[in-house]
């Protein structure tokens, strides 16, 4: 049978569903072991005048990559495309770079020196679950 499975659209809202209820869940978790005070979900907040530099710095620097990735892209056919320099990977390793820098400006500046230790375990939670994801492709729901 040709083109997608009539519940491909449900299935997806329910597995988002499901992983942001994970996230969530375990977050709260996390804050309650750590005791950290919770950090506003969608704003982001810089520690200091430095992080904000290298935080902006690695996001154009991300932006560059992802134009030159296009370009060498373009003219290659799907399959021969190297897996580096495909956009959903430099978004991964972009979140991960961010986050990291975020635990070490929280570990270094921050007055909750335990603020650190919650950014890493949701960093380790969120990649542990997009590589169960992935390699279960996405639990054979969407395949």
């Amino acid at each position: 049978m040709y083109g997608i499975d009539p519940f491909h659209w449900l299935k997806l809202i329910l597995l988002i569903i499901i992983i942001v209820l994970a996230i969530s869940l375990f977050n709260l978790i996390m804050q309650n072991l750590l005791k950290v005070k919770k950090r506003s979900s969608f704003s982001y907040h810089h520690i200091n005048k430095q992080h904000k530099m290298i935080d902006w710095t690695l996001r154009i620097a991300c932006i560059g990559f992802l134009f030159f990735a296009y370009f060498i892209n373009i003219g290659r056919i799907h399959e021969d495309r190297d897996w580096f320099l495909k956009s959903t990977y430099v978004v991964f390793v972009l979140i991960a770079l961010t986050e990291l820098t975020r635990a070490f400006f929280e570990w270094k500046y921050d007055e909750n020196k335990k603020a650190y230790l919650l950014t890493i375990s949701q960093l380790g939670f969120s990649v542990m679950i997009l590589v169960v994801l992935f390699t279960t492709d996405f639990f054979g729901w969407l395949g």
